[in-house]
């Protein structure tokens, strides 16, 4: 697995009791009659809480996130008793499709310090945002349907793009599908608008439940219709049923599986839950690698610095039928794939 830097874990009592700690709370809130209080490392997931594939993926993405790692197919599969994931956070590194072991230098985005930022260029971006936000404010206003509001923010981040002077290389374009979960690495506020600008295709941005309430964001996520997941629900069940609903209906849709983004350029866990939809869906998984936002307008810095910017698809990954398996199998092997470009720099999707 690949382990984030900073974390720590050893299979020794605290390890486990802090597993334990999770899972107990995971059952509490999963309202099983056996009580959270009788989890033990020797307890059983399926025999004694009934935890069948979803409330595994969301128990494991869980682990993920409270010990900076990344549970492998294989490993987690394999898991059956809360002693077996104790096991699994202190365990051996993840690997790629190729067989070859994913260091951390594979998920480091590669050789680019951050550049400091630029007062005169965030002036002169500030400017264009404000000019164009105007104009696009007025036509969400104004526009009916959802298909103009789409289009509309795609001219408007096109345009953005266009006179910001940050050059942009774009592969793969041969590899986008119609009703396909597009999964990206996460790298920047300006993630969402260089896809929008960037992919020819009309696709529902997965968001979470805090953005529709941000000023203009809101407005512009209402009316194109993007797919907003509550991440806080108590049944991890919902947001996944919602993502799989609308890509059976045919709708394409984005996900940022990493939920979030850092100043360090590694990459985060993947949570699961887009990955659980296109499973259930039997739709295919479309990696993209993004390079370059985080250099333009990292976490911490508020000033942007100019810089060339590259998206690269990747050829789909298919579901090869329903299960806990191959959900992860899709998880890993797109993963595997983002890695590998935005590491080494290469934009040749294959």
């Amino acid at each position: 697995m690949t382990r984030a830097s900073g974390s720590s874990c050893s299979t020794d009592p605290a390890c486990l009791e802090q597993v334990v700690r999770i899972v107990g709370a995971f059952v509490a809130e999963l309202h099983h009659p056996r009580s959270a209080a009788a989890v033990s490392g020797d307890s059983h997931l399926e025999r004694d809480f009934s935890m069948h594939s979803v409330e595994r993926l969301e128990l494991v993405l869980r682990l993920e996130e409270a010990f900076g790692i990344q549970v492998p197919d294989h490993a987690a599969s394999s898991a059956e008793s809360v002693g077996d994931l104790a096991r699994l956070v202190s365990g051996r590194p993840a690997e790629d499709r190729s067989g070859r072991k994913l260091s951390a230098a594979d998920t480091r985005e590669d050789h680019v310090e951050a550049a400091p930022g630029s007062l005169a260029f965030t002036v002169y971006a500030a400017l264009l945002v404000l000019c164009v936000g105007s104009v696009v404010w007025v036509l969400l206003l104004v526009l009916p349907g959802e298909r103009l509001p789409g289009r509309v923010l795609r001219r408007a981040s096109r345009a953005l793009l266009r006179v910001s002077g940050c050059p942009l290389e774009v592969h793969g374009l041969e590899h986008l599908e119609h009703a396909a979960l597009l999964v990206a690495n996460h790298q920047s506020y300006l993630d969402a608008v260089v896809l929008l600008a960037t992919l020819p295709v009309d696709v529902k941005i997965v968001v979470n439940e805090r953005l529709p309430r941000w000023p203009l964001i809101g407005t512009a996520i209402r009316r194109a219709r993007h797919l907003v997941v509550d991440r806080t629900a108590r049944d991890p069940r919902l947001a996944c049923a919602a993502m799989a609903g609308a890509l059976r209906a045919g709708e394409s849709l984005l996900v940022f599986p990493e939920g979030t983004f850092a100043d360090r350029a590694q990459l985060l866990a993947f949570r699961l839950g887009g990955f659980s939809a296109a499973v259930e869906a039997r739709r295919p998984v479309v990696p993209v690698a993004l390079r370059g936002t985080r250099h333009i307008l990292t976490a911490s810095r508020w000033l942007l610095a100019r810089g060339p910017l590259s998206v690269t698809i990747h050829p789909a990954i298919r579901p090869r039928g329903p299960g806990w398996e191959e959900t992860l199998r899709l998880r890993e092997e797109a993963r595997a794939s983002i890695a590998q470009s935005v590491s080494t720099g290469r934009d040749d999707p294959g």
